[in-house]
């Protein structure tokens, strides 16, 4: 995703609802922010979120999504994978409609980091993927085909 459709997206989520900040980052990494806080307060979130996905994963379990209030508002976060998006905002019975729209996002962005991720591994590993199917392919044609029952004619029916 071009960080222009990055920005755009996140931007448009902004404005939805009493949203009043979001911020999008991978691990402990800001990717994106537009939050009326201090970016080393972002970045401590940032870290404090990774935190606590990593605590999940430790107790085996996997929320894709959380929600906290505060005073001032609310946090909604959506963990998938190394990503983290989290949404501020002030209304608590808006979290679902939120909910939808930034579940939408985190869709679009984590299939693009994946094309992206994709494409990035060259034509060299994907000829050497084709290779070896070509190879386990060829090596099933080689091998005498025993069928195991007779093929018979179908009978017209009366």
């Amino acid at each position: 995703m071009s960080p222009k459709t990055l920005s755009s997206s996140l931007s448009a989520l902004k404005t939805t609802g009493s949203v009043f900040g979001v911020f999008l980052s991978n691990g402990d990494r800001v990717l994106f922010q537009d939050a009326p806080f201090s970016e080393a307060r972002i970045a401590e979130l940032a870290t404090t979120l990774d935190d606590i996905a990593l605590y999940f994963v430790q107790e085996n379990r996997s929320p894709d999504q959380l929600s906290f209030g505060f005073d001032g508002g609310n946090l909604l976060v959506f963990i998938e994978g190394e990503h983290r998006l989290a949404v501020f905002f002030h209304h608590a019975g808006e979290v679902d409609l939120l909910a939808e729209f930034a579940r939408s996002f985190m869709k679009d962005f984590v299939s693009s980091v994946l094309i992206e991720d994709f494409q990035a591994m060259g034509v060299s590993r994907a000829q050497d993927r084709t290779n070896g199917n070509t190879a386990r392919i060829a090596a099933q044609a080689k091998a005498p085909i025993d069928p195991t029952s007779p093929i018979q004619p179908i009978q017209p029916i009366r």
